[in-house]
């Protein structure tokens, strides 16, 4: 009935846009969709793993940390290379699980290694967290 206050009636009333038109508009303007922020853990292990690698993951995520789990099993030269490249700042490889503790080594990226050379450390999932820098999410 809306169209029919302004003329002829009709059924029913729309528009439409094409959304090629409307994302190239806002790029015109210098909009840029903001993704999620990196992850500032990476935790990785053997096969095998995986249940560990969750429940770690689940912890971590419930103490605040952004985390994500390779799922791809690299190893942990490559796992750091991965970190490095989506800077992500520490990369947890889990060795295993006992009674709720992880049997966890870190190594970190950026600052806290130089390229090529990696550190890995025994660490708590506490000592992981305070090793985190300043400026992440959490």
């Amino acid at each position: 009935s809306l169209v029919g206050r302004f003329g002829q009636e009709f059924a029913a009333t729309g528009f439409a846009f094409g959304v090629e038109r409307a994302m190239l508009a806002l790029d015109r303007q210098g909009w840029r969709e903001q993704g999620p922020p990196p992850a500032e853990i990476l935790i990785a292990g053997e096969a095998g793993l995986e249940g560990a690698l969750l429940r770690l993951a689940a912890e971590l995520r419930r103490r605040g940390a952004l985390v994500e789990v390779d799922v791809l099993g690299l190893s942990a030269e490559a796992a750091l290379e991965y970190a490095r490249r989506r800077g992500i700042a520490r990369v947890a490889l889990v060795a295993g699980e006992s009674a709720g503790e992880f049997d966890l080594k870190v190594a970190g990226t950026g600052a806290w290694t130089r390229p090529g050379e990696a550190v890995w450390r025994q660490a708590s999932v506490d000592q992981l967290l305070a090793s985190l820098p300043e400026s992440s999410a959490r």
